[in-house]
Order: C-alpha cells, then structure tokens, then sequence
C-alpha cells in the first residue's frame, strides 16, 4: 500500500483503518501526524513524520492480536490496561 497523496486519500486511510482503533493501544499518538494533514487550516504535506505514522500503523495492523469475548470464571484473571497523554487516550 502507497502512501496517501492528498487530504482526501488520506481521510480515505484513516476511514479504512477506523476498526483497528480500539485493537492498537496508543493509535491516537501514532496516529496524529496523520490527523494533522487532514485539517481544514493546513495546507497538505507529507513528511518524515506523515511517512513513520503510516508505516508504523501498517505494521501494528499486520501484528495485531485478535480479539474475543472475555473470558469468566474463577481461575481466569483479566487485566485493563489504559494509558493517558495531552493529546489522546489508549
């Protein structure tokens, strides 16, 4: 996959990809170079950090772990993990 050559196609991307949100942890930090090429104040322009984003959520996609229904009952323990920053939350 090439990487996007306008807002347009990159909105595409980031559309396409929308489901494996919730499966990456940290996608909105990976992610925001992306966000930011989409805005309607800036002018389109990919760069080195445009082009690390998209290959690094093209890799995490590749290697994501599917996931199921929890699982119950006594001896099953389940873990949360959540993680905090200025610009997003995972």
């Amino acid at each position: 996959m090439s990487p996007p050559t306008s807002k347009k196609e990159t909105q595409a991307f980031l559309s396409s990809i929308g489901f494996w949100r919730v499966h990456i942890p940290e996608y909105s930090q990976t992610m925001s170079p992306l966000f930011l090429v989409t805005r309607k104040k800036n002018n389109f322009h990919w760069g080195p950090e445009q082009q690390q984003a998209f290959a690094q959520i093209k890799q995490e996609i590749a290697h994501v772990v599917a996931l199921g229904p929890v699982r119950t009952g006594p001896d099953v323990k389940n873990v949360l993990y959540s993680a905090a920053r200025n610009n997003g939350l995972s």
